[in-house]
């Protein structure tokens, strides 16, 4: 009888899996490659260290049949690497902390978090109250979003999200990134952070909340005179239990055509008279997959917006120019930290990963729980849940 190896004894299992990158038309997530929880210890058994096929079934505890395959697998779609003659190495980030370095690291985030919440957010709700006030701004009009229920809280948590997700972003490190992108079989080009279950502390509200995908935008079927973009951010603050596959690829344009064709409110149908007679290929999917979206036959639960993503983004308040600095202080002090956490081989891949700290989801999620917690954003309604921060910009 085959005896168990280390991770037979005791197997890791990831609690989030993200991808950092360039999705293609036809992208299919990293979640969908990694879920199998022997896929992801065949990743951690050749994470630290290259092993052969053999010296992985060994640490499984399984026989070899059942790694090679999955080995061959992972290599072909880009999440490990042969080396040397026979032997594999992962060139995935894998977040597997001790208890004190996750402490001193949720610390190291809720304090910039907090910054954040002092000296940028004010800006947010200032341009939020200011194009609500339906003066007409130099960029954007708020006649041209249509928000559910015109709940202005709802539309505060989405451009909240946006702004933190886009704006904090500092451009100069972005080549670094990209320099760490893995083009893949679908044409995409990036690369896969997870976290192993033990990371998540359920009692802690500091992880409470905090699973997330992170931002996603997408094109969909577009035309000579017209786009359908669609952006969403996913975390735990919504309850969004469908497929991230079918969120990204298919329900927007299922939604849109839903809409097109069912949807009897005056008010949403005059302000996108002309965009929704656009003709569209009917996807195959069924409209029950996505009629939670759509609280109402009369009610379109989500943000749409006619101004594109350039120019919202543009009308966007900037952030402090001390944030520069603030960004940098931030990478010093969770890479000092974290840094012999990960194997020597993805050095360069954890230090990108951790410059672009000011406009990660562990800012953005900690943004939006201090926000909740000091009653500065109130609580979501179920129905508002299944949308929140996503948008769907319609332009021509």
């Amino acid at each position: 009888m085959k005896v168990k190896g280390i991770l037979g004894i005791k197997p890791i299992k990831f609690s989030m899996i993200e991808f950092i990158g360039d999705s293609s038309s036809s992208w299919i997530t990293s979640g969908y490659f990694l879920s199998k929880q022997i896929i992801q210890n065949i990743l951690y058994a050749g994470y630290h260290k290259a092993r052969t096929i053999p010296e992985i079934a060994e640490q499984l505890g399984v026989e070899i049949n059942f790694v090679a395959d999955e080995v061959y697998f992972l290599e072909d779609n880009g999440f490990m690497d042969k080396i040397e003659t026979d032997h594999y190495l992962t060139n995935i980030l894998i977040h597997d902390f001790e208890k004190d370095i996750l402490e001193k690291r949720n610390k190291i985030y809720d304090k910039y978090a907090k910054i954040v919440c002092e000296k940028y957010v004010p800006k947010l709700f200032e341009y939020i109250l200011s194009i609500n006030s339906l003066q007409d701004s130099d960029q954007v009009n708020i006649e041209n979003i249509y928000i559910p229920a015109n709940d202005l809280n709802f539309f505060m948590w989405t451009i909240i999200t946006l702004a933190c997700s886009e704006k904090l972003n500092v451009p100069k490190y972005n080549e670094n990134v990209k320099k760490q992108f893995i083009k893949r079989n679908d044409g995409s080009e990036y690369f896969v952070v997870a976290t192993l279950e033990k990371n998540q502390n359920d009692d802690d509200i500091i992880n409470k909340h905090y699973n997330t995908t992170g931002d996603i935008w997408m094109l969909h079927y577009p035309t000579d005179d017209f786009r359908l973009i669609s952006w969403h951010y996913n975390t735990n603050f919504d309850n969004r239990d469908i497929d991230l596959i079918y969120i990204s690829q298919y329900l927007f344009e299922d939604l849109y055509i839903y809409i097109k064709g069912n949807i009897d409110d005056p008010d949403f149908m005059n302000k996108y008279d002309g965009l929704l007679e656009t003709n569209f290929i009917v996807s195959k999917n069924k409209v029950e997959t996505f009629e939670n979206y759509l609280p109402d036959i009369n009610e379109v639960n989500m943000i749409v917006s006619k101004i594109s993503p350039d120019e919202l983004l543009k009308s966007l308040p900037n952030i402090p120019d001390e944030f520069y600095d603030l960004n940098n202080e931030l990478y010093n002090e969770i890479y000092n930290l974290c840094q012999s956490c990960y194997p020597e081989h993805l050095d360069g891949l954890v230090s990108a990963f951790y410059q672009k700290s000011l406009s990660s989801c562990e800012i953005v999620k900690r943004v939006l729980g201090y926000l909740l917690q000091h009653n500065t954003l109130k609580p979501l309604t179920d129905i508002q849940k299944k949308t929140v921060n996503m948008i769907m910009f319609m332009s021509n």
